[in-house]
This record gives C-alpha cells, sequence and structure tokens, in this order.
C-alpha cells in the first residue's frame, strides 16, 4: 500500500501536473487533482491503519490459542503426574506385600519337600521342629525388608 502511495505522490505531485497539464488554464487542472489525490492519499493512508489493527488483532487472537493450549497442556500434564503418583503409592504397595509373604512362602514349600525325615512322636501333627520354620521366615523376611 505504501508503495501505492509513494507512487500516486510522485504521480500527481505539483511539478508533474504543472508540466501534464500546461495547455489548460491554471485555475482548472492544479487544485481539483491536488485535493482529489490527498483525498485518496488520506483515505489509503486509513485504510492501512484499519489494516494494521486487525492485523494486530489477529496477531493477539492467535497469541491467546497458544497460550489458551500452553494451558491446557500443563493441565493435563499435572494430571498425569497425579496418576503417576498415585500408580507409584500402588506398586510400592505391592512390593511390600510381596516381600513379607514371599520368604514365608518359599520355605513352607522347602521344608515340606518329602526329602526332610521329620519323624512325628506320638501321632503329633505338627512337628517339635516347626520354630526353625519360624526363625529362617522371620529372619529372612527381616532381610528382605532391610
Amino acid at each position: 500500500m505504501t508503495k501505492y502511495l509513494e507512487e500516486l505522490s510522485s504521480l500527481y505531485s505539483p511539478s508533474s501536473l504543472e508540466a501534464k497539464n500546461a495547455d489548460r488554464p491554471p485555475h482548472q487542472a492544479g487544485p481539483s487533482l491536488r485535493r482529489t489525490g490527498r483525498l485518496i492519499k488520506d483515505r489509503l493512508g486509513l485504510l492501512v491503519e484499519e489494516l494494521d489493527d486487525m492485523i494486530d488483532d489477529c496477531s493477539m487472537r492467535v497469541d491467546g490459542m497458544t497460550i489458551a493450549t500452553q494451558w491446557s497442556q500443563g493441565d493435563t500434564t499435572v494430571d498425569i503426574a497425579t496418576a503417576a503418583g498415585r500408580h507409584s503409592s500402588q506398586m510400592r504397595s505391592i512390593a511390600l506385600v510381596t516381600m513379607i509373604f514371599l520368604p514365608g512362602t518359599f520355605f513352607a514349600t522347602v521344608f515340606s519337600m518329602t526329602f526332610f525325615n521329620w519323624g512325628s512322636q506320638d501321632g503329633a501333627i505338627v512337628s517339635s521342629y516347626i520354630w526353625i520354620y519360624f526363625l529362617v521366615t522371620v529372619l529372612f523376611t527381616a532381610v528382605t525388608l532391610a
């Protein structure tokens, strides 16, 4: 737009108008064309300002959308972090329960094998060596949890 304004100014400058309208009487050629040129130039200047305002408005809207998108992504990131924290605490609970019960289950399985001869006395259902199971189980559970 500015290029056209400059071209219009140079095309209708007073010196070029005088050269073009040399055969006309001086009172008819100059003032009306200068006035028309000035009006056109003023109107084009207003249009340029209006377009600049519209461009600024569009830029603000795009920036606003960018900020809204970043805000939404931030909220989503917070939600993901919260869910990961809950998942982590649940996994710690499962691991703790596993560490408590795994040694006991292992030694119960080992001691139930037939290669141990725990001869029963007087028809006892539980062997007198049951203390070995509890001792080893508690010891290994403590080592596992430590």
